[in-house]
């Protein structure tokens, strides 16, 4: 009997379910921290850090994310909504669009596939 690689993956409806939840929470600490500032501008912040620390790590290792491409997308290209022409390519210099989720997704399930 031959043992043959078999690597489950997160489908794309949890995960931009998942990734959604957690834009949404980090929108909603955005807006309590302006708020605050707004009365007392010495307030310093309120933070989900760990709990976006570990939904964040719980995905990357769903999706085998080896390479940060998660967190890349949320914070470097903030959401995809900084994505341009040259900031992702591939090996052969082919741009990679990372410009909503499923773009990431795509991509994620994509790197999975090449390492088998």
């Amino acid at each position: 009997m031959s043992k043959t690689k078999y690597t489950k993956v997160m489908s794309r409806k949890k995960f931009i379910e998942f990734m959604k939840r957690l834009r949404k929470a980090e929108d909603i600490v955005d807006d309590l921290n302006k708020a605050f500032r707004k009365l007392d501008r010495d307030f310093n912040f309120l933070s989900l850090s760990l709990h976006s620390t570990l939904i964040v790590e719980v995905l990357r290792e769903a999706l085998h994310d080896t390479e940060n491409e998660i967190e890349y997308f949320i914070y470097e290209l903030d959401w995809g909504e900084k994505w341009k022409k040259g900031c992702v390519t591939d090996k052969d210099g082919n741009d990679i669009a990372l410009k909503n989720l499923n773009d990431l997704y795509n991509f994620l399930v994509m790197n999975i596939k090449e390492e088998e």
